[in-house]
């Protein structure tokens, strides 16, 4: 869905025109903290790149930590970019929130002022021992709105912590009193669908074989009492694809 890309190379703007035109491709995901930023030569390098992305309208998800600054010149010069927040915009080290009135979040908070730029709510199974990982997600919901909220799991760091329940992601989230039935469905999937023109009723990729092979396992695996079903996920199907909400 979100393919890789070296925004500083010189045919990263062609590449942007006919990115869609790969199966299955609704956007590109690259890194933009200042360790991948000192290959590019210069943060000028990727300015193209910025402008064709912007041009066709084509979503880019940033893993941005300690790169604020350049997140917020690269909006000032192109405002209708379509861009994602990864992981809140949390700090490369979480050691370092101590509060949230850290540098980064609240940079966080005022790009929500772009229209076109959204926030992605993952890493929540390692923040929710956080005491403030509660009252971060409200904030952002209060400046983005749950339409510009995309849930996400960050699941292979969650897997490398020991934190290898998919459904623990789902459950920071439905566990949040202050949203409502409406704005969990929004973060929990229709966002995405809406913010990436996700193809109403795409199927899994995962192949039939696989895709039992995994109820199978989810059933075994279950813990006695907990509910199966959609609301009953376990782990994600590999190379599956996360069911969707319906449409209203």
């Amino acid at each position: 869905v979100m393919g890789l890309i070296n925004p500083a190379a010189p045919d990263a703007p062609e590449l942007v025109e006919r990115w869609r035109e790969q199966p299955g491709m609704l956007g590109i995901r690259t890194h933009v903290h200042p360790r991948l930023r000192a290959f590019w030569g210069s943060d000028d390098a990727a300015d193209a790149f910025w402008a064709a992305c912007e041009k066709e309208a084509l979503p880019v998800a940033i893993f941005n930590a300690g790169a604020k600054d350049y997140v917020a010149r690269i909006l000032r010069e192109h405002p209708g970019l379509h861009l994602v927040i990864d992981h809140m915009g949390l700090p490369m080290a979480m050691a370092e929130l101590d509060s949230l009135e850290h540098a980064e979040i609240r940079a966080t908070l005022e790009f929500a002022r772009y229209s076109n730029v959204a926030v992605k709510v993952s890493t929540s199974p390692m923040f929710v021992a956080s005491p403030h990982s509660t009252e971060l997600v409200r904030r952002l919901r209060d400046s983005y709105g749950a339409r510009r909220m995309l849930w996400a799991t960050d699941h292979t760091q969650a897997l490398r912590r020991g934190e290898d329940r998919y459904e623990d992601a789902l459950d920071f989230v439905r566990g949040l009193a202050f949203l409502s039935e409406d704005e969990k469905v929004w973060i929990l999937g229709r966002a995405a669908a809406e913010y990436l023109g996700w193809p109403e009723g795409a199927p899994s990729t995962a192949s039939p074989s696989e895709r039992r092979s995994e109820r199978e396992r989810i059933r075994r695996d279950r813990p006695e009492g907990v509910g199966g079903g959609a609301r009953g996920l376990g782990r994600a199907p590999r190379g599956g694809v996360v069911p969707l909400p319906a449409r209203a």
